[in-house]
């Protein structure tokens, strides 16, 4: 059985729970900080800290765990409790994405970067030429067919010059770039340079000029009446070519949107910490009880490898007040709060109310630690 789509991810807040090792004390945080443990790379099923204060939060709004980008005085008072209808203009992080782009995936970054960036992908032209960047660069050095291809696509020359005839579908759409875009990721202790990539559409000068003149001639426009129009744009551009050669090699260096883009997905990546996962387990099971009004809820019963408790103890200790995510196979089943010090193998996340998916996730989880593949 495998879990639902992202549609259903959720499931209440939680609470992780067990008996507290000892109270509180200086020594406690001694013995905490002499545990080295060394960085998680995300797996099947992930615990995650998010850092306070960093401009995101995880929040839980019709039982839906999410993280968004809200500053802490925005949320002041709602921790992860149930919150009421998400500002639907404040950009959701896709989970499955945001786990991929923990361990450096590329595509995992592209998605965040336009969830991140607010890029309107459905404002690209509908009929697209896309383009990636090492074809770009092969037109731009000289490869005879590419550069013939770009060209008419554009319908300019490399250098700006318009091209004789003039092609609709180039006046309209243009091409689509996809733009590379740098990003450092942590992995394993260490920053890596990945590069992910956002669509852009490109058209010249004359294009958009001649663009807007159709726009208030309605659709039928006669071929000579487009082509009168096109030459009456390429005066009004002017004599100064546009350097169109400059513009694309700008569009395809992977620094060129680096700060618009990618330092929002660094902020986000740096501030989330996968605290434990699937090696860090050695079994799994659920339970249910009644609550004073006669609701069931449920819990996920969780046991700890030896390795699994020294994380746990020394994320109690050093984490509190930190935001968590659980996640199994992409999907957020809790938003946990580590509410005591753990040190028992034994641990529950509690207060979940969808009987299904709780079984879904215990099934895949048992799956996991068997080492089944699907």
């Amino acid at each position: 059985m495998k879990l639902r789509p992202s549609i259903k991810i959720a499931l209440g807040f939680g609470l992780i729970t067990a008996l507290a090792f000892f109270g509180y004390s200086s020594g406690t945080k001694v013995l905490a900080r002499s545990i080295q443990v060394p960085p998680l790379r995300p797996g099947k099923v992930n615990l995650i800290a998010i850092s306070p204060g960093q401009g995101y939060r995880i929040i839980v709004a019709n039982r839906v765990a999410q993280i968004i980008k809200g500053s802490a005085e925005e949320f002041e008072g709602k921790g992860t409790g149930e919150g009421g209808a998400m500002d639907a203009n404040r950009p959701k992080i896709p989970m499955r994405d945001f786990i991929k782009s923990l361990d450096g995936d590329e595509e995992a970054l592209s998605k965040l970067i336009i969830v991140l960036g607010k890029i309107n992908v459905d404002q690209l032209p509908v009929v697209e030429s896309r383009w990636k960047p090492d074809e770009i660069e092969r037109a731009l050095n000289g490869d005879a067919v590419l550069q013939t291809k770009l060209e008419r696509e554009i319908n300019a020359k490399l250098d700006g010059t318009p091209l004789a005839e003039v092609r609709l579908s180039a006046i309209e759409s243009g091409i689509v770039v996809d733009c590379p875009v740098e990003v450092q990721v942590n992995i394993d202790g260490k920053k890596v340079t990945k590069i992910a990539s956002v669509p852009m559409n490109f058209r010249t000068r004359v294009a958009e000029e001649v663009s807007k003149t159709l726009e208030g001639r309605g659709p039928n426009v006669s071929a000579a009446e487009l082509q009168g129009i096109y030459l009456q744009s390429i005066k009004s551009v002017g004599e100064e070519k546009e350097d169109i050669r400059a513009t694309l090699t700008r569009m395809i260096n992977p620094n060129t949107y680096r700060e618009q883009y990618a330092m929002e997905v660094e902020r986000l990546l740096a501030n989330a910490t996968i605290l434990a996962n699937e090696t860090n387990l050695r079994g799994v099971g659920m339970s249910s009880e009644k609550t004073t009004k006669d609701q069931e809820v449920y819990s996920i019963d969780l046991v700890l490898s030896p390795d699994g408790q020294k994380r746990l103890f020394k994320a109690s200790v050093e984490r509190s007040g930190h935001q968590m995510l659980f996640v199994v196979d992409g999907i957020a089943i809790a938003a946990p709060t580590i509410k005591q010090q753990v040190w028992l193998r034994n641990i529950s996340i509690n207060q979940l109310h969808d009987g299904k998916l709780v079984r879904e996730a215990v099934d895949t989880m048992s799956r996991v630690i068997r080492g089944e593949k699907n």
